[in-house]
């Protein structure tokens, strides 16, 4: 059985401390939803058949970072996180994923499933937990889904400059 840690801490994410890297753009899309991912829902096996569990109900926030210290390109490629806080009083954090900055990451750690995304959370100890995700809120996921095609887009084309 796989377990999801969480941290109740208001710290920035884990971003790498080469020059100076800065919050750009901090997104907020209310009414999100965390679930398990059950077996059967990545192999169809029936075998496995079972509830999901409700992990988590609250506000997902999507953090653009930025280094503005270093002139090249490969220094200038945004880095996201997704992180997960509830949403009463404190803004206290869920979970997050870790630092994505580029499109194999960035495919890696979301992606869209029929109608929900799955998203690759970081635990501790350098551990992955595939999660789903839902919105409540219709337009909350019009909105998630066109922030995700534009930066699926940007890591492309960065992808394409660099010859990756």
């Amino acid at each position: 059985m796989l377990a999801v840690t969480t941290s109740m801490s208001n710290q920035e994410a884990e971003v790498p401390s080469k020059g100076s890297v800065y919050l750009a753009r901090s997104t907020l899309f209310h009414q999100g939803v965390l679930y398990n991912v059950l077996p059967s829902d990545l192999t169809n096996e029936r075998a496995f058949a079972g509830q999901r569990c409700k992990l988590f109900r609250g506000d997902v926030v999507l953090e653009e970072y930025m280094n503005m210290s270093e002139s090249s390109i490969m220094a200038n490629v945004p880095k996201y996180v997704l992180r997960f806080q509830w949403c009463r009083g404190s803004r206290k954090t869920f979970c997050k994923t870790g630092v994505v900055d580029n499109v194999h990451k960035w495919n890696e750690t979301i992606g869209e499933w029929a109608d929900r995304y799955r998203v690759m959370m970081q635990c501790s100890e350098n551990r992955y937990v595939l999660l789903e995700l839902r919105f409540i809120d219709g337009v909350e996921d019009r909105r998630f889904r066109d922030v995700l095609c534009r930066i699926s887009e940007e890591f492309e084309i960065l992808a394409e400059m660099m010859g990756d």
